[in-house]
């Protein structure tokens, strides 16, 4: 129901934050964080998984934990083709978008 992919914040210099707003700002259907890893799940909580012998908690797996604050999930369960292709061309131009503004920016650095 989703297509995820990654976004590297660090190195293209855009927050997941800020690059949901300026997909919605573009006219961009809402798009979904990641679920939590399984393992932090409330229901890894409970007493009976609690007494078993695997911990389930925060650091068992370091680079799940790093990737999923930056996974964007997008709608793929349109009512046509038409609105898929507008949702990729949103999302096109808001690579572009902010492309652009990082352009500007390293522009305005170097002055």
């Amino acid at each position: 129901w989703t297509y995820s992919l990654r976004l590297h914040a660090e190195e293209c210099g855009v927050s997941w934050t800020e690059f949901r707003r300026v997909f919605l700002k573009l006219g961009g259907e809402p798009f979904y964080a990641a679920w939590l890893p399984n393992y932090l799940e409330p229901a890894f909580s409970l007493p009976a998984l609690t007494s078993s012998r695997q911990r389930y908690e925060k650091g068992c797996c370091p680079v799940t934990e790093e990737i999923q604050p930056n996974l964007i999930q997008l709608k793929t369960n349109f009512q046509s083709v038409e609105q898929a292709e507008k949702q990729a061309e949103i999302l096109r131009r808001t690579i572009c978008s902010l492309e652009s503004q990082k352009a500007e920016l390293k522009k305005e650095l170097c002055l």
